[in-house]
């Protein structure tokens, strides 16, 4: 199971525990910690643990080889300018909400769960009688309890930093025109 998969799994509760029909990711932060991804437009969950992804057109390309199957992915675009290149999903419209209602198929009534309802899809899944609870502090409380891939980036990021550290101690950083970080400091 990738990561994408697994982070997944994390959320599937809250469909029974808040009578979900559709669980929506819209801010960035969390975007990024759902996907890896730091350009997505919106994730898009479901009980059965599918999930899709939607970006940029322009960067359909690049995402498509980063998320390797594990997802759906739909590149997004106003207008379908340049013409489609070979196995590239489009989705063309003037919102993100359309992309909900017409291939997800969200009607009015439904219940989803987004984590941002101030974001200009859940208004527009709003007016139109479709449901929104703000599933924000349940994605922040899931994000506080870090996973062993966060932990490894962390570990490398201390490790990095303390080698960065040592080396400024050992040797000094020079400043350009003034000598070494530590003369700068230790002068009177």
């Amino acid at each position: 199971m990738g990561l994408i998969k697994y982070r997944v799994k994390k959320v599937l509760g809250l469909f029974d525990e808040l009578s979900l029909d559709l669980i929506i990711i819209v801010n960035e932060p969390n975007l990024q910690y759902f996907t890896g991804i730091d350009s997505g437009l919106m994730f898009i969950i479901n009980r059965s643990m599918d999930a899709t992804l939607i970006v940029p057109r322009l960067d359909f390309q690049r995402v498509q080889e980063l998320v390797n199957g594990e997802i759906t992915l739909i590149g997004y675009s106003t207008i379908e300018i340049p013409q489609r290149i070979q196995g590239e999903r489009l989705f063309v419209s003037k919102g993100l909400g359309d992309y909900l209602l017409k291939e997800v198929g969200l009607k009015p009534n439904n219940i989803v769960g987004i984590d941002n309802p101030d974001s200009p899809v859940a208004k527009e899944l709003n007016s139109i009688g479709v449901k929104i609870v703000s599933i924000n502090d349940y994605i922040l409380r899931i994000r506080e309890v870090k996973d062993d891939y966060e932990i490894k980036f962390i570990e490398e990021a201390t490790r990095i930093t303390e080698e960065a550290l040592d080396n400024v101690l050992k040797n000094g950083l020079e400043v350009e025109g003034r000598g070494t970080w530590l003369q700068c400091c230790t002068r009177e």
